[in-house]
């Protein structure tokens, strides 16, 4: 590992013992971390809220407007497919893009989640419009893990991304509840799929600001020098 090093007679090895401190959750707010870590779980909650919504509640939605049960099971179907796509070609931009993607792919999807509400009773529009907003909102859960990882030193690496999964789970739960409500009060399908677009919105406002800390940390340094940013090497 080192052919320059010079190993004679006189040469000491010693095998020094690193002490590796437990993780406390404080380690995910200690320094630069301390405003990233809620937006980056911000932005977690925000995209599972319109991710879960929609895969919960879009084929009663799609039955309310006037389709048959089986144009929504393709519908639904479609959106899960164009999600495994999105997340394998988003996947690619990743190391190149970082925290970008968090406001390009909400952005792209805005429109195409509101559009759902205003299709009226064209079966192949739908289809469409319905594999764009699972490629875009979906795609982008796919790939945030790896974005996330990118933010949070080695040490407490693995904690922060399992801690942001944990927390997406408020947006898990929040999704399929408001969106239960909604229904309950008897609101249009448009204005269900206006609902549903406004946390990206939230996306996008959340990964801007994460990515302007981040590459202001790394940029500066102060931030080099800053245990918590000792493993940055490029910008997000």
């Amino acid at each position: 590992m080192r052919p320059d090093l010079r190993i004679t007679a006189q040469t000491v090895i010693t095998n020094e013992t690193v002490t590796v401190k437990d993780f406390a959750l404080h380690d995910l707010f200690s320094g630069k971390l301390k405003m990233m870590t809620p937006l980056l779980w911000l932005l977690y909650i925000a995209n599972s809220i319109v991710v879960f919504a929609l895969i919960s509640w879009m084929p009663t939605i799609i039955e309310s407007a006037g389709f048959p049960p089986k144009t929504a099971a393709i519908a639904t179907t479609v959106l899960f497919c164009a999600a495994a796509v999105g997340g394998l070609v988003v996947s690619q931009f990743v190391d190149r893009f970082g925290l970008a993607i968090g406001i390009v792919m909400p952005a792209i999807g805005i429109p195409f989640v509101v559009a759902l509400g205003m299709l009226g009773n064209d079966v192949f529009l739908l289809y469409a419009v319905t594999a764009m907003a699972g490629f875009s909102v979906l795609g982008l859960q796919n790939t945030l893990h790896g974005v996330a990882g990118a933010i949070y030193p080695t040490p407490v690496r693995a904690n922060g991304v399992g801690w942001a999964l944990s927390v997406a789970k408020i947006g898990a739960i929040a999704g399929p509840f408001v969106g239960g409500i909604l229904m309950a009060s008897n609101a249009s399908v448009k204005e269900l799929f206006l609902a549903a677009a406004i946390p990206l919105v939230v996306c996008i406002v959340s990964a801007a600001l994460l990515r302007r800390l981040y590459n202001s940390h790394v940029d500066s340094d102060t931030a080099v020098a800053s245990p918590p940013f000792e493993q940055a090497g490029t910008n997000l």
